[in-house]
């Protein structure tokens, strides 16, 4: 009897150990996930696939910085930044059936919002994608809209719109550069250097660790300081604001300062 408590003690502990031992190993796999070295990887991975299914797009962001500034990853980056045109929106999805086998999945991104002008609640799609890579965030897409005066605007035809850094001339995005991040060239938006003045002021030149987290509440820039890089016969026309949604609420404010969107102006 003594030997058949000292058996089933053995085997409860070696389970133990190995139950300790698997969550650990997830554990650190989860952490890894957040690795910049793995953050290239997953942009790698993205921007392969995009290609092959003929789905233009280019880096943004903190991505955009670190490949400009550093020609790598930042050590800082939590999860890529690309953006692409809406209308790739419905292909972009459509890749789910093919990723999924290597571990990553493209799904709409939701969040509560305000309802304008009625100051109302509502969940809105945040016109994105999180990627997800064995069911961590790995990522976002944003999607863009054409406008009949040339700003590009992170924008749903009756449905949501993300102003702010979202919002720049299409002159930017219509014909793309290309930045070499660990030999591997991937496409990046023409004079890139301003829309990096635009998103961080002209200090992202410095290594100071500078993130858009801190700069979309304490960006000195207004549009103004892009419309000089619309195309000839844009203009930027102050109209009565159609946009349905915003987030967050303190972005009203810049929406009509900088941007009274209306609806019939959108192209595509």
């Amino acid at each position: 009897m003594y030997w058949i408590w000292v058996i089933t003690f053995f085997i409860f502990m070696c389970v133990i150990l190995f139950m300790i031992e698997h969550y650990c190993v997830m554990a650190d796999r989860e952490v890894a996930l957040y690795d910049h070295s793995d953050a290239f990887d997953h942009l790698k991975y993205i921007g392969e696939r995009l290609k092959s299914h003929g789905v233009e797009y280019w880096l943004m962001l903190d991505t955009l910085l670190g490949g400009v500034r550093e020609g790598d990853i930042l050590k800082s980056l939590n999860g890529v930044d690309i953006g692409t045109w809406l209308e790739n929106y419905k292909s972009l999805l459509g890749m789910n059936e093919l990723v999924k086998k290597d571990g990553y999945r493209f799904t709409e991104s939701f969040v509560t919002g305000n309802k304008y002008p009625e100051g109302t609640d509502k969940t809105i799609w945040r016109v994105s994608v999180n990627v997800f890579y064995f069911n961590k965030n790995v990522g976002d897409i944003y999607f863009f809209s054409r406008f009949a005066d040339k700003i590009a605007r992170r924008y749903s035809e009756g449905i949501d719109y993300w102003p702010s850094i979202f919002t720049v001339p299409e002159w930017f995005f219509d014909k793309l550069d290309s930045v070499w991040i660990r030999k591997i060239a991937f496409p990046i938006p023409r004079a890139a250097g301003i829309l990096l003045d635009y998103w961080y002021g002209t200090k992202w030149r410095n290594r100071g660790g500078l993130s858009h987290k801190n700069t979309v509440m304490n960006r000195l820039h207004r549009l103004s300081f892009l419309t000089s890089y619309v195309k000839e016969g844009g203009k930027l026309e102050a109209r009565s604001n159609e946009a349905k949604y915003t987030y967050p609420i303190d972005q009203i404010k810049w929406i009509k300062e900088n941007d009274p969107v209306h609806e019939s102006k959108l192209r595509g």
